[in-house]
């Protein structure tokens, strides 16, 4: 009995959680079963296959190179490949003998006439690819002149859902605002990029998906114009007036770009207070953050629904001195640990110097034994 790998694949994720895997599963199955093949290895994806590099699929071509089974079984053409370098590797692995099957139009890959037709269908997937394409930039460029953004949701935003289609992006309630202070902090030129991402993350800011921000991620907030109300697109250097509502205005924009390329005063951090970064919150565990009310300096606790509101400086101090109080040493105890560290200083002294002259003996030695060698 022949033995053959089987293929599946859909776009996207959300196709691959619907009937449309176990569909060309079951194909699959039916026509394995009707010509006597045995099914060794599944190979599932969720990628379009417009473009090369699917890793799925070029595992699934090393493994019929190295003759691990006998041929490979795709449910149709479009779901084997839609773009031609892809396609010449199946070609080139049907002219060394490799099966190549079709489930659903039953393509034999043998015959001159079946090696046509499927030329023909791969040919009609990469035109439907490319027309595709076509609609989908005419689609974003009229989303681009109403002023909507058809691209990935920009971190502070929230994603347009159904009941939003064809609306502009709404600002997230919870995002939205740390995002414009970190704009608007580094526009100030009193912070540095490190130490804003430092700040950002103290404060909460997160991906949609949870994960904490990073360098890149500071650095994308500080480029996108978006956040200025204009749309940016870098491909063709065009510009689109948004209809969503900025978070930041032009003029805040143009100081990020002038901090940024160094025409304005180097960026500095210049709150450096007393116990930054050193309190943390008893409740949620996360970092206070140090701010300056009316001449006054408070430790605040950013965390959404924490009970814990604020700590004024002063109370910090009182704490921590009424702390120290029960390291207080006595006349008799202060007298003890002196007597004690001088001690450990002459014996460390004595022990280094015995270790110079050990050192010095050797180097004299070594000096010696090169004068005997030289005679």
């Amino acid at each position: 009995m022949k033995t053959s790998f089987a293929y599946v694949r859909v776009s996207t994720t959300k196709q691959g959680d619907g009937a449309s895997l176990d569909a060309q599963t079951e194909a699959i199955k039916a026509y394995a079963a009707r010509n006597g093949i045995t099914i060794t290895e599944w190979f599932r994806e969720t990628v379009t296959a417009a473009k090369a590099g699917r890793p799925e699929f070029n595992r699934l071509v090393r493994k019929l190179k190295a003759r691990k089974a006998d041929g490979v079984i795709f449910h149709k053409i479009d779901r084997s490949t839609r773009n031609y370098f892809d396609w010449a590797k199946l070609n080139g692995l049907a002219d060394e003998g490799i099966s190549i099957n079709v489930a659903i139009d039953d393509l034999d890959f043998g015959t001159r006439s079946g090696r046509l037709v499927a030329d023909v269908q791969m040919a009609i997937g990469a035109d439907y690819i490319r027309n595709l394409r076509e609609e989908i930039k005419k689609s974003q460029i009229q989303m681009l002149n109403n002023g909507l953004y058809p691209f990935t949701t920009p971190l502070g935003y929230l994603a347009n859902g159904k009941e939003f289609k064809g609306k502009p992006h709404r600002i997230c309630p919870e995002r939205g605002p740390l995002v414009k202070y970190a704009l608007e902090r580094y526009a100030s030129g009193q912070v540095s990029m490190s130490a804003l991402l430092e700040e950002m993350r103290e404060r909460g800011l997160t991906y949609d998906d949870g994960r904490r921000i990073g360098k890149m991620g500071i650095e994308s907030l500080l480029k996108n114009s978006f956040y200025a109300g204009v749309i940016h697109i870098k491909k063709t250097n065009q510009r689109y007036v948004g209809a969503h509502e900025p978070l930041i205005t032009a003029a805040a924009f143009e100081q990020i770009i002038a901090v940024k390329s160094g025409r304005k005063a180097p960026a500095v951090t210049t709150h450096s207070y007393p116990y930054r970064r050193l309190l943390k919150c008893h409740l949620c565990g996360r970092t206070l953050i140090g701010e300056r009310q009316k001449g006054h300096l408070y430790y605040r606790c950013h965390t959404k629904g924490c009970a814990t509101k604020c700590i004024h400086e002063n109370k910090v101090e009182e704490a921590i001195i009424t702390s120290y109080e029960e390291w207080v040493f006595s006349d008799a105890d202060a007298k003890s640990l002196s007597e004690a560290w001088n001690a450990y200083v002459v014996q460390k002294e004595k022990a280094s110097g015995q270790h110079t002259l050990q050192m010095r003996s050797a180097e004299i030695k070594k000096r010696l034994d090169r004068l005997t060698d030289l005679v």
